[in-house]
Formats: structure tokens, C-alpha cells, sequence
């Protein structure tokens, strides 16, 4: 999913900055100190740029015909402006900086003709209220998906990393790609980090307020395991969901084991590593209530991480239904029920 160049806005790279320069002298698991700025392991800088206070800029090594250097830019004698080749002067940074299509390394992302660390986001419409079953989402200000259905979802798209504003408001006729936020939108955020998949489930609580339970999953993990988060997003399943593994006598509790425990409305459960080989999962009300069995093949997804969401219910089941988000997949699996 391509995002508009536009979306990508100075208050976004100012946001991108401030994690990237808040790291401290330690930087987390996955990531690397380049001079001020905490990036991923494998990040680098397009061809003609370095890295300087976060951001990748071009070289200045080498002024255009009849100019200076004077300290990051290229001036004429007379004082005045004038980059090199492939780079334009950037007022608010002083500086000259890239503007080659495809000068952005890896792991990076061009924001106003600058690059700065990219992060994968991938966004669920879960959203049974306020907004029906169609609606627009907005992230930092501008469309990014028109006519999104209820339980649909996008691929992994780029955006900077750091805190991301998302808005949500039903469709408007003739709505295109990139634009803005219309006055009658909800809006939340959510914070993507680059080291690993974000997750944001959109979960509607009222009229006036919808949350993006997000969680930042592990982009690979070991063939024989599988990663996941569950999100609960249905208002009518009880006030708390435990998630059980069911053992090998699925109707006796003697062998069961609890993954996820007192999982609340428009919440998304710490990630939860288990082996691939287990393949019954139990929904159910914390403290006992009634537990809904389904049947997942998770044999087959070994190696993947996934999300799970519980939907609204379109039926006499007391939880709902349970759909299942792998990693590279477009759309949600329903999970069958366990006979």
C-alpha cells in the first residue's frame, strides 16, 4: 500500500526525531547507535547521504560550479544558496538535503525531501460502533483507506516511526486518497516502533471515541512456534475474555493452559510465543463463564505471528466470533468452532 508523499509532514519527522534522540546512551533489542540516533540493525543511508542528528541528508562534498562550502550548505560568493546536484536547501534545517527519488536507504522513508526511520503499520477496522461497517481512515492528517469494511484490513504499510495521529469518519462521497481529515472525524494515535510489525486494531467504544489497540509483533519467529496478540473488540462478550489452550482431552479443563488473562473491551493482549503443534484455543468469560472452542490448523502457520480479533457477534454465541489476521495474509480467517 503506497501512502501519499504528502501525509508525510514536518510534524511527523519532528515526532519520528524525538524517539529516535530520546533512546539514551543504551538503544533497545533490534537496534543500533548511529551518532545521535537509535536505528535499526541493517539501517543505512541512500547512496550520496549520511546520517546527521536522525535523518539522512546529502553529502556536501562536493559544491556546484562557482560555490563554496560553508558548513553544511553551498553558497555563491555573494552569500546566497545554491545546492549540489540532486539536492535542494532546506530553510528549516539549514542544510541542503536529497531530493533523488530513491535516495532513501533501507528501513527508511522520504519525509518533505528528507529520510527518516520508516516503521511497518498495519491497520484492522474492528470497529462496531460508532461507524458501522463502512468507514475512511486517516493517519497524520490525510486519507490513507477509503470504504474500508468491517473486518477488513491493509498490508503493512511504511510511516515514520514514533507516535502516529489516526482518525476514523464515515465515507464521503468522491473521497480521494490524501485527503484531509474531514471536521466530523474521531481521531486517536497509536506508537509504532521500527524494530518491529505494528498492530492497531480499531475498537469503537461510543459516538465520540474509538481506541487503536495496537501491539508492536516480532516479524519472524522460530518454524516450530508462532506468535499473536489477541484483541477483544466485541462491546457484548464479557467484561473480561481469558484465552485457554486446550489440551488433549479438549472437553476435560485438567490440561488446560491460560494465554491470556482478563482481556478487556478495546484492549489487545501482551504477544503470547506458544509451539505451532497446538491447535485448539478456548475463548471464554473470566471466572468460569461459558468457553466458545475453536479450531485453528496452527501446524500450518508455524514460523508466523499473527493477530486475533473477537468481533462483534452475528449470532447466539455468548463471545462472538474469532478471525485471524496472519502476516502476510489481506484479509481475516474466521475461526471455526470446535465441535
Amino acid at each position: 500500500m503506497s501512502i501519499p508523499a504528502r501525509l508525510l509532514t514536518a510534524a511527523a519527522v519532528a515526532c519520528s526525531l524525538q524517539l529516535l534522540t530520546a533512546c539514551g546512551q543504551d538503544c533497545g533489542e533490534g537496534t543500533v547507535r548511529q551518532g545521535d540516533a537509535c536505528v535499526p540493525v541493517g539501517f543505512s543511508c541512500g547512496a550520496g547521504t549520511v546520517l546527521s542528528d536522525g535523518v539522512c541528508v546529502s553529502e556536501i562534498d562536493a559544491c556546484g560550479d562557482g560555490t563554496v562550502v560553508d558548513g553544511t550548505t553551498c553558497v555563491l560568493d555573494d552569500g546566497s544558496v545554491i545546492c549540489g546536484e540532486g539536492t535542494q536547501f532546506d530553510v528549516a534545517l539549514a542544510r541542503c538535503v536529497a531530493t533523488v527519488a530513491g535516495a532513501c536507504g533501507t528501513n527508511t522513508i522520504a519525509v518533505d525531501d528528507t529520510c527518516v526511520v520508516a516503521a511497518h503499520l498495519r491497520l484492522i477496522h474492528a470497529v462496531s460502533a460508532p461507524n458501522g461497517e463502512v468507514i475512511d481512515v486517516y493517519v497524520d492528517g490525510l486519507l490513507v483507506m477509503n470504504d474500508m469494511t468491517y473486518l477488513g484490513a491493509t498490508r503493512f504499510f511504511d510511516v515514520p516511526a514514533g507516535t502516529r495521529d489516526i482518525a476514523i469518519a464515515l465515507p464521503e462521497s468522491g473521497a480521494a486518497i490524501g485527503d484531509p481529515v474531514p471536521d466530523d472525524a474521531i481521531a486517536t494515535s497509536v506508537t509504532v516502533s521500527p524494530v518491529t510489525d505494528n498492530v492497531a486494531v480499531l475498537v469503537g467504544f461510543d459516538s465520540d471515541s474509538f481506541a487503536a489497540a495496537g501491539r508492536q509483533l516480532p516479524r519472524s519467529v522460530e518454524a516450530d512456534d508462532l506468535a499473536f496478540t489477541v484483541v477483544q473488540s466485541n462491546p457484548d462478550a464479557p467484561a473480561l475474555v481469558d484465552v485457554e489452550h486446550e489440551g488433549a482431552d479438549h472437553y476435560s479443563e485438567g490440561d488446560d493452559a491460560t494465554l491470556v488473562d482478563n482481556l478487556a473491551f478495546g484492549t489487545a493482549s501482551p504477544v503470547v510465543t506458544m509451539s505451532a503443534s497446538r491447535f485448539v484455543m478456548g475463548f471464554g468469560g473470566n471466572g468460569g463463564a461459558d468457553v466458545d472452542r475453536y479450531r485453528a490448523s496452527w501446524e500450518d502457520l508455524g514460523g508466523e505471528t499473527f493477530t486475533l480479533v473477537i468481533g462483534a457477534p452475528e449470532d447466539d454465541y455468548e463471545l462472538g466470533r474469532v478471525w485471524v489476521y496472519s502476516r502476510n495474509a489481506d484479509t481475516g480467517v474466521e475461526l471455526p468452532l470446535f465441535d
